[in-house]
């Protein structure tokens, strides 16, 4: 399977942040226009936690956080979260395959080899350690995942200068883009399948 990576710049990015500025002084220029109605923000909870990854699926939503993976039902009212793992560990990244089975990256700043992943296939109640990890020689961190539409057991996965894919839901992993045991900080931050060609994956 031939697939084409299409990279994306900081250079880039900042060229359009420029113009969406130019753009909204413009905008902001026409004092004739109404102003705009005031948006209403509530606070549905997570304080005091670093949240890593927000995912929306049905009528719940997923936290990835650095006190572990914890989700909440939307249309309840309270700020309360349901905890489904991993207490006091770093969740970096997390796929939802659906709402029972979930791809989890454990990530250790400080040990990187001490990452690991995780799965669970009753929606949190038991999880399992993927013992083959994230790398070649040793474990590395994974710090996001993109699943392929319509293709239950194949995810993407990212870390520091490679892409990798799983057609086996995580247990093993092939190099697909870049190089195992990179330079931390190698300019990758995210990873993404076109839904119209699943052959055209976007990183940057």
């Amino acid at each position: 399977m031939r697939v084409n990576f299409q990279k994306y710049s900081a250079m880039n990015y900042i060229k359009k942040s420029f113009i969406i500025l130019i753009l909204l002084v413009i905008v902001g220029a026409c004092k004739d226009d109404p102003p705009a109605p005031r948006s209403n923000w509530n606070l549905i909870g997570l304080d005091g936690k670093t949240v890593y990854q927000l995912k929306v699926f049905e009528n719940w939503i997923y936290a990835g956080t650095d006190q572990g993976i914890l989700r909440k039902n939307m249309s309840l009212s309270s700020s309360q979260w349901e905890e489904l793992g991993f207490r006091g560990k770093n969740v970096r990244a997390f796929y939802l395959r659906n709402k029972n089975s979930i791809l989890v990256s454990i990530v250790d700043d400080l040990v990187p080899e001490n990452s690991e992943l995780y799965t669970t296939t009753n929606a949190g109640n038991s999880w399992t350690l993927l013992p083959n990890g994230f790398g070649e020689v040793t474990n590395e961190k994974v710090i996001g995942f993109c699943g392929v539409p319509n293709v239950d057991n194949s995810v993407y996965a990212i870390g520091d200068g490679v892409i990798a894919v799983s057609e086996d839901f995580g247990s093993t992993w092939t190099k697909k883009w870049g190089e195992w045991q990179a330079v931390a900080g190698g300019g990758l931050s995210f990873v993404k399948v076109n839904p119209e060609n699943a052959n055209e994956i976007w990183a940057g």
